[in-house]
């Protein structure tokens, strides 16, 4: 498939003789002039890649395909990582753009076309096919396209001619906001995102959120602003639910109560919703959890059994989540052998799409975090226990600290056995809408096996699992947070104040 530049946006009519075409819709202006039949537009982004002869590709594309090194294949085979075989059905559709077209329409297309399938952002195909070319969504989507291309093609000079779009897109998004209509535009909601999409990918070791948060905080003043009105269009819709990740994502990992404006919307959002939706049915195990890791923050919750009944109370919420949506068959369990993949796991688990993906390993991660502040606190108790009375409460202390070490298990088994559909190294599922994007996949695991992986509580043997999953990962979609995460694992250290960014891809 090679890249054959932007084809036009015109109507039939327009394109057959070569007229200006204003795109409007459900008829242009030069079709209604002239009291003809608009026979409508075509989709630019799948035409955007076209078959060509093997001799146009080795003439134009040479040394635009990515090389890779046998030494470092062999270094991960010495791992004892299983996955290397799967590595060229992962590829996504080769960059190789055509003579003479600007780095940064190649780069809006491997976005669309490639990176953010199956993710949070795909809304983004809709809006820009009937966006302004020189607007502000598309100034976005250049940056963004530009700085995911740096890192997937390994072309660093990109970064400079991503930055240059960015800090144009920030001025024309800060220039649309002074309209009297922002609230209401999509364009710019959608803009925003993009920003912060940005922040997230060029991230530096040494960097920290905030510039991430602020566009966060941006996008949810202007969804704060447009009210349930907002839910009437399926890109409004998904632009709300897109947001509402961000907020609660920052929200848990700042330990900061949800607005209750949010918690209001959602509860309007899911009257509006046509398909079950976890992300819809988890707002009060969502608050709730939020709350409790809040109010120990602050002090106002600090007895060891206060925290243990606060903890159930939690996780209950979290098992009607599941309750719920296995109601709706949201997921398959596929038993799996050392001779189909090799890993850590018995079993793989594959979702209906990324939105179930997420929402299961949200819920398991939570699972997770709750059942080791139980366990850390029966210890604390355990430990303090001088006199006969206490002594006698050991023994349901102690089932209730074993319980706990087993709940971290299954939280932590089941998130290892999504990554195999994550990249689409097991047999498709029967219920699947589509495969599962690999290369935002990458991003959206890289917290949760991190939380697996720093838990005390877990096995050498699944530790030693996440960590070359996040090798493989680093490698293969040339993430490098992934081997930030990875090497925070070596190294012992459980900070991971950055990567909740990437649950929100």
């Amino acid at each position: 498939m090679v890249y054959c530049g932007k084809p036009s946006k015109g109507c039939e009519n327009c394109r057959a003789k070569r007229l200006k075409c204003d795109q409007k819709r459900p008829s242009c202006s030069q079709c209604s002039n002239k009291r003809r039949e608009c026979r409508g537009y075509r989709d630019t982004i799948d035409l955007a890649f076209r078959n060509e002869s093997q001799k146009v590709v080795t003439k134009y594309c040479k040394g635009f395909a990515a090389s890779e090194s046998s030494e470092d294949r062999h270094k991960l085979q010495n791992l004892g990582y299983p996955w290397l075989q799967y590595a060229d059905t992962l590829k996504p559709t080769q960059i190789r753009p055509s003579i003479n077209e600007p780095m940064e329409d190649v780069a809006v297309t491997f976005l669309l076309k490639d990176y953010i399938q199956g993710s949070h952002f795909e809304y983004l195909p809709a809006l820009y096919t009937v966006g302004d070319v020189e607007g502000v969504l598309s100034t976005a989507l250049k940056a963004v396209g530009l700085a995911s291309l740096s890192l997937y093609a390994s072309r660093p000079e990109l970064r400079t001619q991503a930055l240059m779009f960015y800090s144009k897109a920030i001025t024309k998004v800060n220039n649309s906001l002074k309209s009297q209509n922002a609230t209401q535009r999509d364009d710019v909601l959608a803009s925003i995102m993009l920003l912060s999409l940005y922040e997230a990918l060029t991230l530096r070791k040494t960097s920290d959120t905030k510039a991430w948060s602020s566009h966060i905080h941006g996008a949810w003043s202007l969804v704060a602003l447009r009210g349930p009105q907002q839910f009437q269009t399926k890109v409004g819709l998904e632009l709300f639910k897109h947001i509402a990740t961000g907020v609660r994502l920052f929200c848990i990992q700042n330990c900061i109560r949800i607005p209750i404006q949010l918690r209001e919307l959602v509860e309007s959002a899911a009257l509006y919703s046509q398909t079950p939706d976890p992300i819809f049915s988890q707002p009060s195990a969502t608050e709730a959890f939020t709350d409790l890791r809040t109010d120990i923050a602050e002090g106002l919750l600090s007895e060891p059994d206060d925290i243990i009944a606060r903890c159930e109370v939690v996780l209950r919420l979290v098992e009607d989540f599941f309750v719920i949506n296995l109601s709706c068959q949201q997921y398959d369990r596929v038993a799996v052998g050392p001779p189909e993949i090799a890993s850590a796991q018995k079993f793989c688990i594959n979702f209906r799409n990324h939105q179930v993906a997420y929402a299961w390993n949200a819920a398991w991660m939570a699972k997770l975090a709750l059942n080791s502040m139980i366990y850390k606190q029966e210890l604390q108790v355990l430990k303090k226990a001088m006199s006969p009375e206490e002594m006698v409460s050991n023994a349901s202390r102690t089932i209730r600290a074993v319980k706990a070490q087993e709940e971290i298990a299954k939280a932590a088994e089941n998130v290892c056995a999504t990554v195999p559909q994550s990249f689409q190294l097991n047999v498709p599922p029967k219920r699947s809408e589509k495969p599962l994007a690999a290369v935002f996949m990458g991003y959206s695991l890289i917290w949760p096996l991190f939380t697996v992986g720093a838990n005390p509580l877990v096995t050498a043997s699944t530790k030693d699992y996440i960590i070359n999953t996040l090798i493989y990962i680093a490698r293969e979609f040339k993430l490098p947070q992934a081997h930030w995460a990875e090497e925070l694992l070596r190294e012992g250290a459980s900070d991971e104040a950055w990567m909740h960014m990437y649950h929100a891809f």
